[in-house]
C-alpha cells in the first residue's frame, strides 16, 4: 500500500474565508484566496500519480456535493495537486523510504467579493456537512442523489464564473 497526500482546490461563483480550519471525512478543508481547499491522504495501491489524481478527485468531487448542498451554490473541483507519494521497502532489517514530491505554482489576480465564516459559523458547518453526510449514507439513493447533484454543478459554475 502507498500513501499519497494531495490537494484541491473547489471553485464557485463567491468567494469564501473559513476563520480555522474544518475536518470532514479524513479531509481537511481551509480557504485560500477566496477558494475552498482540501488536504487528503489517500491510500494507493502502487506509486501512480493518475492513480492518486482519481482518487483525490473522487473525494473532492463528493464534498463539492455537499457544500452545494448547505451554500445553495454550485461548486466544482478546479484542481487537484498531488504533494507526495511515500513508498517503503522493507528489505530484511532495513526499509528503505522513497518519497516521491510534486511542487506547482501558479499566480492569479482578481478583485470580489469574500463570504467569512467566524469559528463559531464554522462549528455549525463542519456540522451540518458532517449531518449531510451521515443522512445521505443511509438513504437509500443517496449516491443517485449525489449523482444528480454533481450534474448540476457542472453547468451551474461555468454559465455563472467569470
Amino acid at each position: 500500500m502507498y500513501e499519497a497526500h494531495a490537494e484541491f482546490t473547489l471553485r464557485s461563483r463567491s468567494k469564501y474565508q473559513f476563520d480555522e480550519a474544518i475536518e470532514l471525512d479524513g479531509t481537511r478543508l481551509e480557504t485560500r484566496d477566496g477558494r475552498i481547499c482540501g488536504e487528503v491522504v489517500v491510500q494507493t495501491d502502487k506509486a501512480d500519480f493518475d492513480l492518486v489524481v482519481e482518487k483525490t478527485f473522487e473525494k473532492a468531487d463528493k464534498i463539492a456535493s455537499l457544500l452545494t448542498l448547505l451554500f445553495r451554490e454550485g461548486f466544482a473541483v478546479e484542481d487537484i495537486v498531488p504533494r507526495s507519494i511515500v513508498t517503503v521497502k522493507e528489505k530484511g532489517r532495513t526499509a528503505e523510504i522513497e518519497i516521491h514530491a510534486f511542487v506547482r505554482s501558479y499566480t492569479k489576480a482578481s478583485r470580489t467579493i469574500v463570504k467569512r465564516f467566524s469559528k463559531e459559523s464554522l462549528s455549525k458547518i463542519e456540522s451540518k456537512l458532517k449531518e449531510l453526510l451521515n443522512k445521505l449514507s443511509k438513504l437509500e439513493r443517496g449516491e443517485d442523489l449525489l449523482r444528480a447533484i454533481k450534474w448540476w454543478r457542472k453547468s451551474y459554475p461555468e454559465n455563472t464564473l467569470t
